[in-house]
C-alpha cells in the first residue's frame, strides 16, 4: 500500500508492510525486505523523479537489516529513507510529538502545520494498526508461555469469589466451597483434584500495620489415589509443598471437567466464582452466566461441621448454555469444562 504527499515541495511516499502473524523470525525479516524493494520500484516507477520513502512495518528488524534496506534506497536516487519497525512505532505512538523525520536530511523546512497534517491524516491509522498487531503478539508470546508453564509440577491451586460488595465476618455467616477437578471417562487413571473454602476465625495480619481480616480456611486433596495436599490453612497462606504424585503438571488439568458446589446463600453475594493453579485463572464466571441446582455434592465434607452449619444447604452451579432465553429453572445448562486448546488461561502477576 503506497501513500503520498507533499511536504513544502518536497514529494514523501511511504508504504506499510504489515503482517498478519509475526514473531520477528528470518523469514518475516526476509519478507519486509522484499515487500520494501517492491514498494520502492512500485513508486519510482510511478514517480521517478520522487526524493523521498518512508516504510512502516509491524516487524522487528536488527540494525544491520534497517541499515541496508535504507542504503539500498539511497542506491536508487532518494535523498532520503526511513524505516519505522514496530518498535520504534509504538515508542511515537506513546508521544506522537516526536513523531518527526530528520527534516535536515531533505534540505527543507518542515512546519507544525504540515506534520499536525501528517498525524491528522496517518496517525490514528497506524496507531490502530500497530495495537491491533502488538496485542496479536502478546497473545502469542502468553500462549507461548503458558504452554511451556504447562510442564511445571502444581505447586497451587485454589478457588475464589468475588463479592459484589464488601461485608464483615458477621454480614457474611458461614460459607462453604467445594470445587472438584476431574475426569468423567471410565475407567480415570487421573487423580481427582479437590478444593475447598470454608468461613474462618478472623484472623489477625502483621505487616506495616496490624489489621483484623476476614479467615478463610482453604483445603486441597486428591482422590484416586486418596491424600491430604494442603490441610486447612488461613487463606494468607497461599504455598505449601505438593507431592507430585498426588498432583502431576498443570497440562494435566486439560481436557477436564470442574464439578463447582457453595452454600446457597452465598450465591446472592458473590460477582463471580473461579479456580486458580499456579497463578493463572483456569476458569472464572460472572453470577449473571450462572444457573444453580438444589445438589450436593457426593464426596463428604472433610472437616467437622456443627449442627447449624450442616444444615446450611449446597446448590451446583453450572453454566448458561447459548440458546433461546428462557426463564429460570428451564435455562438450557452446560458443564465446566478446561480445554487449552481454545483460549488461554490469564495468568495473574506476581510482585
Amino acid at each position: 500500500m503506497l501513500k503520498r504527499g507533499t511536504t513544502s515541495g518536497c514529494q514523501v511516499w511511504g508504504a506499510v508492510g504489515f503482517r498478519d502473524v509475526v514473531t520477528d523470525s528470518p523469514e518475516d525479516r526476509r519478507w519486509v525486505a522484499r515487500k520494501f524493494c517492491d514498494d520502492l520500484q512500485a513508486a519510482l516507477t510511478e514517480n521517478p523523479t520522487l526524493n523521498a520513502f518512508v516504510f512502516f512495518t509491524n516487524v522487528e528488524l536488527t540494525s544491520a537489516e534497517e541499515d541496508a534496506l535504507i542504503r539500498a534506497g539511497k542506491e536508487r536516487g532518494l535523498g532520503y529513507v526511513e524505516v519505522f519497525t514496530r518498535k520504534r512505532l509504538r515508542l511515537l505512538l506513546d508521544n506522537p510529538a516526536a513523531l518527526r523525520l530528520p527534516t535536515q536530511d531533505l534540505s527543507v523546512p518542515m512546519s507544525e502545520s504540515a506534520w499536525a497534517s501528517f498525524l491528522e491524516r496517518f496517525g490514528s491509522q497506524l496507531e490502530r494498526l500497530m495495537l491491533r498487531q502488538l496485542e496479536a503478539v502478546e497473545q502469542q508470546l502468553a500462549r507461548l508461555e503458558f504452554f511451556k508453564d504447562c510442564a511445571n509440577p502444581l505447586s497451587e491451586a485454589g478457588v475464589f469469589v468475588q463479592l459484589r460488595q464488601g461485608r464483615s465476618p458477621h454480614e457474611m455467616e458461614h460459607f462453604r466451597i467445594l470445587v472438584q477437578i476431574m475426569t468423567i471417562q471410565s475407567p480415570d487413571s487421573s487423580p481427582t483434584l479437590c478444593l475447598t473454602g470454608r468461613d474462618g476465625d478472623p484472623i489477625w495480619e502483621r505487616g506495616d500495620e496490624e489489621g483484623r481480616i476476614v479467615g478463610v480456611k482453604s483445603r486441597l486433596w486428591s482422590r484416586n489415589p486418596d491424600g491430604e495436599i494442603r490441610a486447612a490453612v488461613p487463606s494468607k497462606q497461599r504455598r505449601h509443598p505438593s507431592p507430585e504424585r498426588l498432583l502431576g503438571t498443570l497440562g494435566d488439568l486439560d481436557q477436564r471437567h470442574l464439578f463447582v458446589y457453595i452454600t446457597k446463600p452465598l450465591l446472592e453475594r458473590i460477582r463471580g466464582i473461579g479456580v486458580q493453579v499456579n497463578n493463572y485463572v483456569l476458569a472464572f464466571v460472572g453470577a449473571e452466566s450462572l444457573v444453580s441446582i438444589d445438589t450436593a455434592p457426593l464426596i463428604p465434607w472433610p472437616d467437622p461441621l456443627t449442627d447449624r452449619e450442616r444444615a446450611v444447604p449446597w446448590i451446583e452451579l453450572l453454566l448458561k448454555a447459548d440458546g433461546p432465553s428462557l426463564p429460570s429453572p428451564a435455562w438450557p445448562t452446560k458443564n465446566w469444562y478446561l480445554d487449552f486448546s481454545l483460549s488461554t488461561p490469564p495468568k495473574l502477576q506476581t510482585t
